[in-house]
């Protein structure tokens, strides 16, 4: 996983490169991966019952425009139309975790 972000980044870095959208969304669906990945990592603490989440202020807006980016490619090849216009202009803030609302 490691290297396909490392790759993406230097391809990101590229003067002219014609296809940045889609070195973008290697990257996002990389960096959610990645999250994944960790996550599963984390099962062990949550049997062992020392799974600690981090509470803060999250904003809303950013975790819908997050969702709906990694999801769109796969929403547009299945011709299905995404809404969330009214969520990615909310400016409102809630009290979370921001991967756990991401995953949601």
């Amino acid at each position: 996983m490691n290297a396909i972000l490392g790759f993406a980044q230097v391809l990101e870095s590229t003067p002219n490169l014609a296809d940045r959208e889609s070195v973008d969304q290697i990257l996002k669906g990389g960096r959610h991966l990645l999250d994944l990945i960790n996550e599963v990592l984390e099962f062990s603490r949550i049997e062992a019952g020392r799974l600690e989440i981090a509470l803060g202020p999250v904003p809303v807006a950013e975790v819908v425009r997050e969702a709906l980016d990694l999801v769109r490619p796969l929403a547009i090849s299945q011709k299905v139309r995404l809404l969330g216009e009214q969520a990615v202009s909310c400016s409102h803030y809630i009290q979370g975790n921001r991967q756990r609302l991401k995953q949601v």
